[in-house]
């Protein structure tokens, strides 16, 4: 008899933690319904932008590794590591392939640096060959070659740049198209989280007309945000169209961490993206890019001195009084560093999204 009574209190807990949860669910979607979701529609429109600002400015002071592969109809098709470092007056990034091919002929390791009296450019066959210094800008004495390396130098920190990009475009840009609106937002739960869940439609013609601004590739889609943490994308589904006529469907879902400092910041530890595209000939692909973050606030950040061309095995460039040691002239040919650009497109390319 007691084992019966305990059964049926051990039954009667369970129910009551059941329809609690229930009632949960059912208050939450009642409260997005409510008018249409129009409270977390007109949430999202005025408070999200002005979140997404706040939190461009808090990942610039992020610094760590960033490694990436993308697979094309399902084989490897390229992977490197980025890491990125920097204190209050220097910035390095450093770039290094493990498979396919690559802009710069048969280079593998790409740096690019700036510190208060010089910016340069270095690069490297391999992960165990000597750098070489192809780049070199000396702050009082070639200002257009120093702005030139340092605004590279800051390209390699653009995959944090706009945490609301997708197939290159930013959602900022996307709430304020003339033809955008929300046409559903919910209360949903996602990875353990309270978020929003937001139906919108943004369908417009996709032909270019002379004289007119760039098209705007986002048609339509859903978006998972969490409004706890600066409204960033958990999960989205989109569909774009090119200017060509090639439409795209993107999903991408993201993991984050609490920031340390505020837990209003998410910091990305692994992103995955899938994009299935139908070209006007007729011909599919499918696109797979995996991110896998290891990023950290900046407390104080390196020295100085590892932000120059000494740090990585290369005499320092220039003597007291800024006179250019001779070695530089005998192999930095005019131009070479223009090449290394070519690489950091790459870079700057990925960080607005599938291409």
């Amino acid at each position: 008899m007691r084992i019966a009574v305990r059964l049926l209190s051990a039954l009667s807990l369970q129910m009551a933690l059941f329809f609690a949860m229930l009632m949960v669910v059912f208050t939450l979607a009642a409260a997005s319904q409510a008018g249409g979701g129009g409270e977390l529609r007109d949430g999202f429109i005025r408070d999200a932008p002005k979140q997404w600002e706040r939190y461009a400015k808090f990942v610039t002071n992020l610094e760590g590794k960033h490694n990436f592969k993308r697979s094309r109809d399902g084989v490897l098709e390229t992977a490197f590591s980025s890491s990125i470092r920097q204190n209050k007056s220097c910035k390095m990034c450093e770039v290094q392939h493990s498979a396919g091919k690559v802009s710069n002929g048969s280079a593998r390791g790409f740096v690019w640096s700036s510190n208060p009296a010089y910016a340069f450019s270095l690069r490297r066959k391999n992960q165990d060959a000597p750098w070489a210094l192809i780049g070199i800008g000396q702050k009082s004495h070639d200002e257009k070659a120093y702005a030139m390396l340092t605004e590279q130098t800051e390209g390699g920190f653009t995959f944090l740049s706009d945490p609301s990009g997708i197939d290159g475009e930013s959602l900022s840009d996307l709430l304020q198209q003339p033809t955008f609106s929300v046409t559903e937002a919910l209360a949903v739960f996602d990875h353990g989280a309270q978020s929003v869940k937001v139906h919108f439609d943004n369908s417009h013609p996709s032909k270019w007309l002379k004289g007119q601004p760039p098209l705007f590739r986002i048609q339509s889609g859903i978006l998972v945000l969490d409004p706890n943490l600066s409204w960033l994308i958990r999960s989205c589904e989109i569909a774009s169209r090119f200017s060509d006529g090639t439409e795209q469907k993107t999903s991408i879902q993201i993991e984050y961490k609490n920031s340390a400092s505020d837990r209003r910041f998410g910091i990305p530890t692994h992103r995955i993206e899938r994009a299935d595209l139908l070209q006007p000939n007729g011909k599919r692909m499918s696109l797979i890019d995996e991110s896998v973050y290891e990023l950290n606030e900046i407390t104080q950040g390196p020295g100085n001195e590892e932000f120059t061309t000494l740090a990585y095995g290369i005499p320092e460039p220039f003597e007291s009084g800024g006179k250019t040691h001779r070695y530089l002239w005998i192999g930095l040919a005019g131009g070479v560093s223009l090449s290394l650009g070519a690489a950091l497109r790459w870079l700057r390319h990925r960080s607005s999204g599938v291409v």
